[in-house]
């Protein structure tokens, strides 16, 4: 009787054990990660345009959590007859972030068709578009894609160290449309020249962002701060280009 008694004990405590690992367990799985927000959910940036010698500039007000674009003041009139028809819309959009994340202004130089643009920052492609290749080259910068803005959640398949270029003719499936900013940086952040190109396909196809850097730093906090024009030819105020990237190509080289 004793020895059934001690038996009994026995299994009692290691069935109590089983169901204090396994409750343990199921907690550890239900564990959510805390939403993204954003330190500065309101901001300002002005953006100074460049369409064929015909300069204007506007300064937009946008909700960074909502999507949102709550305000744009300036030059509103010439806007809406660059960026209004989507038709006729510029298709090449060259940013000059030099020194944009530091004072919330771009130069953006617009022209009629995405090979004006790129042949632009790469003169040697005439324009013509890039081999469906996956391309790197060595060098000495560190390439980091992230899925939220601000450098948040590294998106670290894409992460790319000692290179001078890098393309994703696609950023992999896990990766696809989640991307909302970048930054590309060399030891002892030294500063750079270069670019960077952004697509929503795959094969560096489709709307594409450019971003150039003279002696600063290529590198972009949100990537849908930079396509607020579009919301004069949507017709509405709700803007999209984060969580839209499937390819890209950059090169830089430190200075």
């Amino acid at each position: 009787m004793k020895k059934h008694t001690f038996k009994s004990s026995l299994l009692a405590a290691f069935m109590l054990l089983v169901l204090v690992l396994s409750n343990s367990c199921s907690r550890e799985e239900i564990v959510e990660e805390a939403p993204f927000s954003y330190q500065n959910r309101i901001i300002k940036v002005t953006h100074h345009y460049d369409y064929y010698g015909e300069k204007f500039s506007v300064t937009y007000t946008y909700d960074q959590e909502e999507h949102k674009l709550l305000d744009r003041q300036g030059d509103l009139e010439m806007a809406q007859k660059v960026f209004g028809n989507p038709d006729q819309a510029p298709q090449g959009i060259l940013y000059d972030i030099t020194g944009a994340n530091e004072t919330g202004v771009a130069h953006a130089m617009l022209f009629r068709t995405k090979e004006e643009a790129l042949a632009q920052v790469d003169p040697s492609s005439h324009g013509a578009s890039r081999a469906c290749d996956y391309m790197e080259t060595s060098g000495s910068a560190t390439f980091r894609f992230y899925e939220h803005a601000n450098y948040v959640s590294e998106l670290t398949t894409l992460t790319k160290t000692n290179k001078r270029s890098l393309g994703w003719n696609y950023v992999m499936n896990q990766n696809n449309d989640k991307m909302s900013s970048f930054k590309v940086s060399f030891p002892n952040n030294q500063a750079g020249n270069g670019w960077m190109q952004m697509n929503i396909d795959w094969c560096y196809q489709g709307t594409q962002l450019l971003f150039h850097v003279h002696q600063g730093y290529l590198e972009c906090p949100n990537l849908e701060t930079y396509w607020l024009c579009a919301a004069f030819y949507w017709g509405n105020y709700t803007v999209y280009y984060n969580d839209q990237i499937s390819s890209l190509y950059g090169i830089i080289d430190p200075i």
